[in-house]
């Protein structure tokens, strides 16, 4: 029951999170952490209904629920001891103790850290429910640089808005002084990427890959087949046993018409995750027709398709890929697929403009 690529689960252990980030909009507060007997439920569903795993351990902040995080693995590699599951973590870091971090690389789990690049840049986004956000800022560098030390691997999210876009190759200089020897370049879901803002995102991620990236030593992860990222097949299992297609959840309040898009069902109903899964050409487009009707979150999700699709074409045209992907085609290559849904040759993507809108999560 293998395949090429593992099924992908982001596993919500928590809602809550230790950061206020302006950019982000699930709702954090009012919603029960899970039992352990509904994570298990879904941990069961996804080792019958597929071959290798991946889960995705998210929140909120994952590590306010490090007991769930410890007792989910445990519980996996006891019941499926013969099974190929992989694991990740995003982290803001804050938490990222030396006890904890020991127990995660004993159990080969990848450490995505989220930072956004200078102080400055991100101190108005990455508010600390605590009150003081330089602190937490250094404390999140602090425990980089003690990762870096240790030669613990990770690798690190840093999320682009169309506000500070034109900071991009700043910013990344910036965590490559860290010592972060691998990043990924989000650009920001949910906001209304207008011409501009796609161009100077476009740019940025051009000047960074040719003055930065260096194979082995310092890696821009964007890959063109992730792209875009709002029609990736992957599956969210939310704290009260909801199961949705993508990441669409984390824009819950600020898209709720393209959250309702996603959803699948509850886990109680659920048999198999095999009728839900889609392509990618899938995905955008019942998404988009899904929210068609809707003025506010049609224009922003056909925006972030748009970015998208002209990220994948820029890291095709300069043969950039990640992750050891092979290349099977020349950089001009496109898909089917992409032809019908890219910025250049689709209805749907057309006529995308203005600003607004803005501030969502990435993942």
């Amino acid at each position: 029951m293998g395949s090429a690529r593992p099924i992908y689960c982001l596993v919500f252990v928590t809602r809550r999170c230790n950061l206020d980030c302006g950019y982000c909009h699930m709702v954090h507060s009012g919603r029960p952490d899970p039992e352990r007997a509904m994570i298990q439920k879904g941990v069961d569903l996804f080792m019958r209904s597929a071959g290798d795993i991946c889960f995705h351990l998210f929140g909120g902040e994952p590590l306010l629920r490090f007991d769930l995080v410890k007792w989910m693995i445990d519980y996996v590699a006891e019941t499926y001891p013969d099974r190929r599951v992989q694991y990740l973590i995003t982290t803001n870091g804050l938490l990222l103790k030396p006890h904890i971090v020991d127990w995660l690389v004993a159990r080969e789990v990848e450490i995505m850290l989220s930072l956004d690049g200078t102080y400055d840049s991100q101190g108005s986004w990455r508010v600390s429910v605590g009150g003081d956000n330089e602190r937490a800022y250094q404390v999140t560098c602090d425990h980089i640089a003690a990762l870096t030390a240790r030669g613990v691997p990770h690798f690190l999210n840093m999320c682009v808005s169309p506000d500070n876009a034109d900071r991009m190759v700043d910013n990344v200089r910036h965590v490559r002084g860290l010592g972060i020897k691998r990043v990924q370049l989000a650009y920001e879901l949910g906001a209304l990427w207008d011409a501009p803002a796609r161009a100077a995102y476009l740019a940025g991620l051009r000047a960074v890959i040719e003055e930065l990236h260096v194979d082995g030593e310092f890696e821009i992860l964007n890959a063109p087949d992730a792209e875009p990222v709002l029609g990736n097949m992957t599956f969210a299992l939310d704290t009260n046993g909801d199961l949705y297609r993508g990441c669409a959840i984390v824009l819950e309040e600020h898209m709720p018409t393209f959250n309702a898009s996603t959803f699948c069902g509850h886990l109680d109903d659920i048999d198999s995750v095999q009728p839900y899964i889609r392509s990618r050409f899938a995905q955008v487009t019942g998404f988009l027709r899904y929210t068609r009707q809707d003025p506010h979150d049609w224009p922003i999700l056909r925006s972030n398709y748009h970015i998208g699709y002209q990220v994948k074409k820029l890291l095709n045209e300069m043969g950039h890929r990640a992750w050891g992907e092979p290349r099977e085609r020349g950089p001009e290559a496109v898909t089917g697929d992409q032809r019908r849904a890219d910025g250049s040759g689709a209805a749907e993507l057309r006529g995308s403009g203005g600003r607004g809108g803005r501030r969502a999560t990435t993942t």
